[in-house]
C-alpha cells in the first residue's frame, strides 16, 4: 500500500511539476535533405520548407522550385575554413 501511495505522489509531483510550453507563432525555416555517402559523387539535393503543426507534410506541397543551393567542403583541421 505505502508502495502505490509512493508511486501516485511521484507520479503527480512530476506531472504537476511540468509548466506547459507557451507555443510560439509559426516560422517558416528552410530544410535542406541530401544523403551524402563518403568515397561517393555528390547526391540530390532537395530543398522545402517546414510545415506547420496543424497541416499534413508532404514534400511536394512545400518544395523549393528553381532554388540554387551551394555547399562549401570545410577543412579537417580545427580552424574548419572554407577550402
Amino acid at each position: 500500500m505505502k508502495l502505490y501511495l509512493f508511486l501516485f505522489v511521484t507520479v503527480g509531483v512530476f506531472f504537476l511539476g511540468c509548466d506547459l510550453y507557451p507555443q510560439d507563432e509559426y516560422q517558416e525555416y528552410y530544410v535542406v535533405e541530401a544523403y551524402m555517402i563518403a568515397q561517393n559523387d555528390l547526391p540530390p539535393i532537395f530543398l522545402s520548407t517546414t510545415a506547420p503543426v496543424s497541416s499534413r507534410y508532404t514534400f511536394e506541397d512545400y518544395a523549393v522550385v528553381g532554388a540554387s543551393v551551394k555547399v562549401e567542403l570545410l577543412s579537417g583541421d580545427e580552424n574548419s575554413t572554407i577550402q
